[in-house]
């Protein structure tokens, strides 16, 4: 499930990626699988499982703890808001997508906060729901409590998986199709895969039936979803499109050609049909707009639109006074991971080397990243790089100042490389996702593609001469 690169760090083709998950679901239809959210839950699981080759990401023991633990002591107080609320605007965004501490006062995410900052000019009733492992007293932009009660909705899961009892076989005609590709992550076994995709299929069913009690929802009520492919975004989508309400899915960062979530152009079902899918989909440009209208005109009677807004966040720093480090920035390099260390290009660390010692290295983790701060640190290590690193936390200081402090962004292919460019820095994509799925950006003056050693180490060195040429000349960076 690899392509590997030049560089030899096996980085995970999501073009590959998406084929392998068209054809095991094409095979699934075949045999009379053809329910839209079957195949949009599959499709969730197969994504997050092979692109991690099969590995789960686990909290460590006592985080979790300490996360449990305060949700059982705001439980009552999320539960008497959340049923005594009757929110115009529910914005709905998972806990892996924000940073583990406060960076501000305030705020969940950054495109959560932006989302929430524009619905609060239209209205007061906004609530900020969370979904996943969070600290249940965090703070929205305006001040509010957040919304999170995972740990009723994980033992209410608990309660109904006793006395529940389901059909193995949807998830071993999936496994079935995956081992015919040769695709199954060969670390972990046929059956615990197989169990796995059950556990999945059932929470999907468990947490509409959960959501369906829980919420108190208007038909009145706007549902924004900031990631909607998560199973809980999901259910809550479901129960939302039965009572009537209007469903959203916000763009929450780039979405190459490729991604499986969003590239639903082969899905052999009824997308127009399907429950658990937004019916309009807010983005940020043309580029984003283009690629939503090519699997929606597929279903031109469903209701579903595409509308171009905008970042919000981006807008939002752009409006502002940047604090702009310019002594400081234009020796400066942002490198913006992604989920550790599947989309990091190993190339990197070795052309390292061709950068002088004036050179300072912005490494930042991505917030899901947290647990893998000592491999980092050690990767990094290994560079044979005279210059300094500088290792910052998401919760140590907010994006905008990293990116204000850089004029370079490295990054595989994340959001903050298009971000930076937008606020006048230079962007390096490593991973091959972006070579395609980005294609629309890259354009070789500011917006450069490498994924092996020999070529990141080109752009480095013309970004090193061009920052020393822009320096003796005296201009801003």
């Amino acid at each position: 499930m690899t392509d590997t690169n030049q560089s030899g760090s096996g980085l995970i083709s999501a073009a590959k990626l998406r084929r392998v998950i068209d054809e095991v679901l094409q095979a699934v239809a075949e045999r009379g699988y053809r329910d839209p959210d079957f195949q949009l839950v599959v499709r969730l699981f197969l994504f997050e499982s092979l692109r991690r080759k099969g590995e789960q990401k686990r909290l460590p023991v006592m985080t979790a703890c300490r996360f449990g633990l305060e949700q059982l002591i705001f439980l009552l107080p999320n539960l008497v808001r959340m049923w005594g609320a009757s929110p115009a605007h529910l914005v709905v965004v998972p806990a892996s997508h924000r940073v583990g501490q406060p960076v501000r006062t305030r705020g969940v995410s950054k495109h959560a906060d932006s989302v929430v900052s524009a619905l609060l000019l239209r209205s007061n009733q906004v609530m900020v729901f969370e979904t996943g492992v969070g600290p249940a007293s965090y703070r929205g932009p305006s001040g509010e409590r957040v919304v999170n009660i995972s740990l009723v909705v994980w033992i209410l899961q608990r309660l109904i998986g006793v006395f529940s009892r389901t059909s193995k076989a949807p998830a071993e005609l999936v496994v079935h199709a995956l081992e015919q590709l040769n695709a199954r992550p060969d670390r972990v076994s046929k059956k615990r895969f197989s169990r796995r995709l059950q556990r999945h299929l059932d929470r999907s069913k468990w947490l509409i039936r959960i959501y369906s009690r829980l919420l108190r929802l208007e038909p009145h009520c706007q549902v924004v979803t900031i990631v909607y492919y998560t199973l809980d975004a999901m259910a809550v989508t479901a129960v939302a499109r039965r009572i009537g309400c209007r469903t959203v899915e916000y763009q929450h960062g780039i979405q190459n050609d490729d991604h499986p979530m969003y590239a639903l152009g082969q899905v052999p079902a009824n997308l127009g049909k399907a429950a658990t899918l937004p019916r309009a989909f807010h983005v940020w440009d043309d580029v984003a707009g283009r690629r939503a209208m090519r699997w929606m005109s597929n279903y031109p009677n469903a209701g579903f639109r595409c509308q171009v807004i905008g970042n919000l966040w981006l807008e939002q720093v752009i409006g502002t006074d940047r604090d702009r480090d310019v002594a400081g920035a234009s020796r400066r390099i942002l490198v913006a991971l992604q989920e550790w260390p599947m989309t990091f290009n190993m190339g990197l660390i070795a052309a390292l080397e061709c950068l002088d010692a004036a050179t300072e290295v912005i490494i930042r983790p991505h917030p899901r990243d947290s647990v893998a701060l000592e491999a980092i640190r050690s990767t990094f290590a290994q560079a044979s790089f005279s210059g300094t690193f500088v290792i910052q936390l998401p919760g140590d200081a907010a994006i905008e100042a990293a990116l204000a402090r850089s004029s370079l962004c490295i990054t595989g292919f994340s959001t903050v490389g298009v971000e930076a460019l937008r606020l006048g820095s230079y962007c390096l994509f490593t991973h091959p996702n972006a070579k395609n799925g980005l294609a629309d950006y890259i354009d070789g003056s500011r917006c450069f593609y490498a994924d092996s050693e020999a070529g990141i180490r080109s752009v480095l060195m013309s970004w090193q001469q061009a920052m020393r040429t822009q320096q003796a000349a005296g201009v801003q960076v």
